[in-house]
């Protein structure tokens, strides 16, 4: 008996990519049982005892781990857990007595957003104008909405600049990129000075898995 019916596997950066399953055999029977523990392959790696002893009349418990790729695609997956006794009080058991438990295992979707832009600097008259570009790029491993915010912008129209976005969301398949011109105007009365502009790029399946 396998009761998680699901195993999920987190594959973003720093997650451990790992999925793990407990199942119970018992043996109700006056017999000390070997079993031979397999598991079908699906292409993941896979970790579990290859045998098991259980005392007659008692329950023993093992593990069955996947572990897949650091950025693996999202997927699905049904795996098999087949446990065969193999012999009794020491003796081969020859029947075939098997017993087999079905276990959904889930690759599951991250969000990483990610700005590519060169470091660059902008000089701007008194009333001038000028555009920075660059593009958010979405490298998690599912279709995601990335958003982008200008963290400091209420200071900087404080100061006397305003802001015009080409966009500011692009729903983005994996790897894709959505370019984006920003448009600065100093205004003719704005103090001589060095400012900073600091944007972000948020990403929505991150939010909605609390790692934002």
């Amino acid at each position: 008996d396998c009761p998680d019916s699901t195993v999920e596997i987190e594959v973003g950066p720093g997650d451990s990519r790992v999925g793990s399953v407990t199942c119970t055999l018992e043996n109700p029977s006056l017999h000390s049982e070997d079993i031979n523990i397999s598991v079908e392959n699906i292409g993941l790696n896979v970790a579990y005892p290859g045998s098991v002893s259980v005392g007659p009349n008692s329950e023993q418990t093992f593990m069955v781990s996947w572990s897949a790729e650091v950025n693996a695609n999202v997927e699905s997956f049904t795996s098999s857990i087949e446990a065969t006794v193999t012999s009794a009080n020491g003796a081969p058991w020859l029947l075939g007595n098997s017993k087999s438990e079905s276990v959904n295992i889930e690759i599951m979707p991250f969000g990483r957003p990610w700005i590519d832009m060169e470091g660059q600097e902008l000089s701007l008259n008194y009333g001038g104008q000028s555009t920075l570009n660059f593009s958010m790029r979405n490298t998690g491993n599912a279709e995601d909405t990335l958003s982008l915010v200008m963290v400091n912008q209420s200071g900087l129209e404080e100061f006397g600049f305003t802001f015009e976005y080409s966009d500011t969301s692009a729903k983005l398949g994996v790897n894709q990129s959505k370019d984006i011109i920003l448009t600065i105007t100093a205004s003719e009365g704005i103090a001589d000075g060095s400012f900073v502009v600091i944007l972000q790029v948020d990403s929505q399946l991150a939010d909605e898995s609390g790692n934002p």
